[in-house]
């Protein structure tokens, strides 16, 4: 598995535990120790690209591979032209084709 994979996946995990913690705090339903319990597989069924680079939503891709790598980022807060990361023409152009832009990382 190459860096960029170790990477993306551990970035991948940190964002179920960020889920779970949220839970926890916000609802009051500890997600986690449900799917320990009754032993249910974790699947991540949502398609879309983030376009972020932080795990703090702070951050834009500042290239079509840095948002590959981490589809599951975005960038928070209210919407701000100057943070989008699809308004740089590189990035605008490749999310109409979320799929041929994954496949440049290969």
């Amino acid at each position: 598995m190459s860096g960029k994979a170790r990477v993306g996946g551990q970035a991948l995990q940190n964002s179920a535990y960020t889920f779970f913690g949220e839970m926890r705090k916000e609802v009051g339903f500890d997600a986690a120790a449900v799917i320990e319990r009754r032993g249910i597989d974790l699947h991540y069924s949502e398609f879309g690209m983030g376009g972020g680079s932080s795990p703090t939503g702070t951050a834009a891709a500042r290239d079509p591979a840095a948002a590959a790598r981490t589809p599951f980022y975005g960038v928070w807060g209210a919407y701000n032209g100057a943070t989008d990361p699809w308004a740089p023409p590189e990035l605008g152009a490749s999310c109409n084709q979320p799929q041929q832009l994954l496949q440049r990382l290969h």
